[in-house]
């Protein structure tokens, strides 16, 4: 698929292995990732900004969803007002990334 400007984001796995990387990638650049390496792609499910926001969740061979997950939240509620990234899996456990987490 490429690389994404000077980050080098050769896929989404990549992010897992440096999270500050989020920090350069858009929604629409994580969506784009997604949809080619077939993740899933949704919105937030719960909370006061429940549909907003995205998660893309990486699936398994067999469809269903594996511990690795990204989301982008647009901020609100006890993280603070600013717009965050969320990373998550069994490697990296959760990361939150956004100016009130540096």
């Amino acid at each position: 698929m490429g690389t994404i400007g000077r980050s080098m984001i050769k896929s989404l796995n990549d992010i897992f292995m440096k999270p500050s990387k989020l920090k350069k990638l858009t929604t629409d650049q994580v969506t784009k990732f997604a949809k080619h390496e077939g993740w899933h792609i949704g919105t937030l499910g719960r909370g006061s900004k429940k549909g907003q926001g995205l998660i893309v969740r990486k699936l398994n061979s067999a469809g269903n969803p594996t511990d690795k997950m990204i989301q982008w939240h647009p901020g609100g509620g006890h993280h603070g007002t600013q717009p965050y990234w969320k990373l998550s899996s069994g490697e990296t456990g959760t990361v939150r990334i956004g100016p009130q987490f540096d």
